[in-house]
């Protein structure tokens, strides 16, 4: 955008003595910016807002986008041991920044490593999870010095299945990073075991350190760093917070009680029990199993609920009133309207079923073109959107094989080079 200035007419003549140089600038900058065409004023009015809009987080349609870039620093908390964690603060918006202020307890350096742990870890899992469907969990940055606003690119402003799943995992990643943490005794995060005698009731708790998974904190933590920065009253946004929160309730739901026993002679007079995250991998199973049986959603009429504030002994109290946005399921042979299960993954948008097949860069698709699938197990023809697939031979070094014992005391191995093949999609 050019904008040109046109010259200021001359001042009028006025005796030099009346005015000091200070005045005289004064009137001269005022009669300069005065005399400016109007369409130029707009044009700086216009340059102004487009730049407050670019960076003003609060910009409703993809704010949600611009609050994930904090998932490209998942590999910084594993590669650099003495990051800092102030580095870190520009990858988060200002709103998911204040949710973090050193007065906050949840401002703890290792809480925000755990994180961004929780990330990778889900990343992975994805990436093993959706390796036999057409998309595969692939980002457009998998390191966090691309600068990247978000790893998926624009592909999570779909309202389809793969978004849900995403956004699901990412959540569970999270949470249960965090509660595994908790097992350390943080500050922020308390822990404790419970004692049970042989009869099973709970006797009074014993506080130790380094003991308990607290899912509870866990929950509010990736709550406060994914839900609470959201903005929104559409079905995107519901959506979004629908999935978060089913992310966190598989974490909860595949959770597993581990006891310990303690008595003499090793008799079971009283254990020590708790409860811990189970494997991410059956966390990723649980939620791509919820993929499968996604459920399409659209925006339902607000369900209003009234709230007693400050309640007494015979007095009710005042009664507010809040309406929450409420989801309902798209059937196509039913006319009731039924609200999705909080295990449903939800979405709202249908694609193509080869959306996933051809590269769009704008959306941040790779396509399935150089994908490797596996034959024998029947996906061939699938991930390859039914073009043909060719093998590739190719040599596989092992460095260990053949490993023998020598007295004393050594380990011989061989490296062994074998001839294998794979398919790939043309």
């Amino acid at each position: 955008l050019f904008v040109t200035f046109s010259e200021p007419e001359t001042l009028p003549s006025q005796p030099r003595s009346n005015l000091t140089n200070k005045n005289f600038n004064a009137i001269n900058i005022n009669m300069r910016l005065t005399q400016l065409a109007p369409s130029v004023l707009v044009c700086i009015a216009f340059m102004s807002a487009a730049m407050q809009a670019l960076w003003n987080d609060d910009d409703g349609s993809d704010s949600y986008l611009k609050d994930s870039r904090w998932w490209s620093l998942h590999r910084l908390a594993y590669r650099d041991r003495d990051w800092n964690v102030r580095e870190a603060q520009y990858h988060f918006s200002r709103r998911q920044w204040s949710q973090f202020s050193p007065k906050k307890c949840s401002f703890d350096p290792e809480l925000i490593r755990a994180a961004l742990q929780g990330v990778n870890m889900a990343l992975r899992e994805c990436e093993r999870q959706m390796a036999t469907e057409r998309w595969n969990c692939s980002r457009i940055a998998a390191n966090y010095q691309y600068g990247q606003p978000n790893i998926f690119g624009r592909l999570l402003w779909r309202g389809i299945p793969e978004t849900a799943f995403t956004l699901a995992i990412i959540s569970a990643g999270v949470t249960a990073s965090i509660a595994a943490e908790c097992k350390r005794s943080l500050t922020c995060c308390p822990c404790h075991l419970t004692q049970v005698d042989n009869s099973g009731a709970p006797q009074n708790a014993i506080t130790r350190p380094g003991c308990d998974h607290n899912i509870k904190f866990a929950k509010g933590f990736a709550k406060r760093l994914l839900d609470k920065t959201e903005k929104g009253r559409d079905v995107r946004y519901i959506s979004l917070l629908h999935n978060y929160n089913t992310g966190r309730r598989a974490v909860a739901k595949t959770m597993k009680k581990r006891c310990l026993c303690h008595g003499t002679s090793g008799s079971c007079t009283y254990r020590t029990c708790w409860k811990e995250v189970a494997s991410f991998q059956k966390i990723g199973q649980l939620l791509k199993m919820q993929y499968t049986k996604a459920v399409k959603v659209m925006q339902g009429s607000p369900v209003k609920i009234f709230k007693t504030i400050r309640p007494s002994l015979g007095d009710s109290g005042r009664r507010r009133r809040r309406r929450i946005l409420n989801l309902v399921k798209v059937e196509e042979h039913s006319n009731r309207l039924t609200r999705p299960r909080r295990s449903d993954l939800v979405y709202y948008e249908n694609v193509s079923s080869d959306f996933f097949c051809e590269r769009q860069t704008y959306w941040s698709v790779l396509g399935t073109r150089q994908r490797i699938c596996d034959a024998h197990g029947g996906n061939c023809s699938h991930i390859c959107c039914g073009r043909p697939y060719r093998t590739e031979y190719y040599k596989h070094v092992d460095e260990k094989c053949n490993c023998r014992f020598i007295w004393c005391c050594e380990v011989k191995c061989e490296v062994c080079i074998t001839d294998k093949h794979r398919k790939v999609c043309s």
